[in-house]
């Protein structure tokens, strides 16, 4: 891993630690933090795939992980050859959740799942700068 790409993933593993501590408190009903899901994959994948909410059946809720097998969307992703080590998945919100994910807050949107959200738009804006450098 490059330094900036190890500055990268320790960065998103520091926000994802931040979110992971606050977020679940800060819904109308209290969540639990077992249902937010670390990014899957490599942070110098030269492919990424921002999912939007796609990760909420499972028939393991311990997996703490975007990639899952026993998830529909998911195994449509696996079995077209995503690899760690070429490919970078992670779901918008960072959580196992129904569809309308924001609406479980009191008023605004919390500061830790921005951040978090932030993060991984970086992440994803790095793979396309990347690969729009390469075509060139």
């Amino acid at each position: 891993m490059t330094g900036d790409s190890s500055a990268i993933a320790n960065s998103i593993e520091a926000t994802f630690a931040t979110l992971e501590a606050t977020e679940p408190y800060l819904h109308t009903h209290q969540r639990r933090p077992e249902e937010l899901l670390r990014l899957s994959g490599s942070c110098e994948a030269p492919i990424a795939h921002h999912l939007r909410n796609p990760t909420f059946a499972t028939d393991d809720l311990t997996k703490r992980e975007t990639v899952d097998k026993t998830n529909p969307s998911l195994s449509i992703l696996l079995e077209s050859g995503f690899q760690k080590k070429t490919s970078l998945i992670f779901d918008h919100l960072a959580r196992r959740d129904a569809v309308g994910g924001f609406k479980g807050y009191d008023e605004q949107i919390p500061e830790p799942m921005m951040n978090m959200i932030a993060m991984e738009l970086a992440l994803l804006e790095k793979v396309v700068s990347q690969d729009n450098s390469q075509r060139r």
